[in-house]
């Protein structure tokens, strides 16, 4: 008798997306982590879906919170760290003039360009290139 029930049949392959096309992604998951490089900042840990193509991988990304320490540190990553924490607030729709819940962005969707990457842990992915915010 098994201990385990397992079923391994009917499983489809998921489907990785072409490098550089553009898509409608979902927030599935949104967590504040630790930066491991910069003790004492955090980052949005994001996990999208793409809801037009439930075969598609998930796709992760991160989103550095600009912090008082990085402004004083390194003003030149600080900015860059404020453009791209915009672009991702523009993207999803939320307004980053004040204080942000981050389940205010859970199940919100916006466009995205997507990147491919050999990750060496988990082999080859999409990524997140570039956050869509138009014009």
């Amino acid at each position: 008798m098994s201990l385990l029930d397992v079923v391994t049949e009917g499983a489809q392959e998921l489907e990785l997306l072409e490098d550089g096309l553009e898509v409608t992604v979902r927030i599935v998951n949104l967590e504040v982590v630790p930066v491991k490089s910069r003790p004492g900042s955090s980052q949005l840990s994001v996990r999208f879906d793409v809801p037009s193509n439930p075969l598609a991988d998930d796709m992760y990304g991160y989103v550095s919170l600009p912090d008082a320490a990085l402004k004083e540190s390194d003003p030149k990553a600080f900015s860059k760290a404020v453009g791209r924490f915009k672009d991702f607030c523009k993207c999803f729709s939320v307004d980053s003039s004040g204080p942000i819940d981050s389940d205010d962005f859970k199940g919100m969707t916006g466009d995205v360009i997507v990147g491919l990457e050999d990750d060496p842990q988990y082999g080859r992915r999409n990524r997140i290139k570039q956050y869509v915010v138009g014009a």
